[in-house]
């Protein structure tokens, strides 16, 4: 029988909690079946898991097609991410995992992480990847994803006609997609500049035009899951980014205009005139 040991990790509480309810909701008994979710969580975080390799060869078929190939972000490329686990209170975490598992946890946190020796917000940033998107269920949505695109491509094997226009332009928009792939960027986590766009679309056509802008510019973006940034004209982010902005923009424009809504309420001391 596989050596156990005590994780022994303090833990962001918050986070521990919303973990155990979703072991609760999908087995009946947290108490039984945490160290079961707990391990699954470890073995994604450190990609040591059974699908690892299949989301990576669906990753290379989103990407030869020209779509972002995940909007799942590399954990290097987390630090402003893993901010919002910072601060909260923690509780000890005493359940017993595989021994082996635990250490490989540690030496990846260490080795591939900013988390450094601090293990348990790791841990609870591993937690709160796999109850929000664990990659199963992240690797059926990129199947679904390219699932048209399959199914198109039968068709036109089974067929001796085909719609070379809309063909055509689909096989114009994966070029240019590639691309874009091609720019020391890392599509579907960084912004694209509306000029490399254009270079896109020039390099693929051969020529730059108001029709091919208006007319190719749609079918990359909605190909790369891109839109226009809310706050910069010549920028394009990925669609949960610019949401986000979206959001924070409103935010912060209800906070301004509610400092000038108490701004213009006249103080008072409490007292009566005469």
């Amino acid at each position: 029988m596989p050596s156990e040991e005590c994780i022994g990790w303090r833990v962001p509480a918050e986070e521990y909690e919303k973990f155990l309810r979703l072991v609760e909701s999908e087995r009946g008994d947290r108490n039984r079946y945490a160290w079961i979710f707990i391990e699954n969580a470890i073995r994604e975080y450190i990609d040591a898991d059974d699908l690892h390799e299949l989301e990576q060869l669906v990753d290379a078929v989103l990407q030869a097609g020209g779509y972002a190939p995940s909007g799942h972000t590399p954990k290097k490329e987390k630090s402003s991410a893993s901010e919002t686990l910072r601060g909260e209170d923690t509780t000890l975490v005493n359940r017993r995992i595989n021994a082996d598992l635990r250490e490989r946890f540690m030496s990846f946190v260490k080795e591939h992480t900013e988390f450094g020796t601090r293990y348990g917000l790791a841990l609870g940033y591993a937690l709160r990847e796999y109850r929000q998107s664990n990659r199963a269920e992240r690797t059926t949505e990129k199947f679904a994803r390219v699932s048209d695109d399959i199914s198109q491509i039968v068709a036109d094997l089974g067929e001796s006609q085909t719609t070379d226009g809309l063909s055509t332009k689909e096989r114009r928009t994966v070029a240019m997609c590639r691309h874009i792939h091609d720019l020391p960027i890392t599509v579907g986590i960084h912004p694209i500049a509306r000029r490399d766009i254009h270079a896109a679309i020039e390099s693929v056509m051969g020529s730059f035009t108001d029709y091919l802008k208006e007319t190719y510019t749609p079918l990359i973006l909605d190909r790369l899951e891109y839109e226009p940034s809310p706050s910069n004209a010549d920028l394009f982010l990925p669609i949960g980014d610019a949401e986000q902005q979206r959001r924070e923009e409103a935010e912060t424009e209800a906070t301004q205009q509610m400092d000038v809504l108490m701004q213009s309420i006249p103080a008072t001391d409490g007292g009566t005139s005469n």
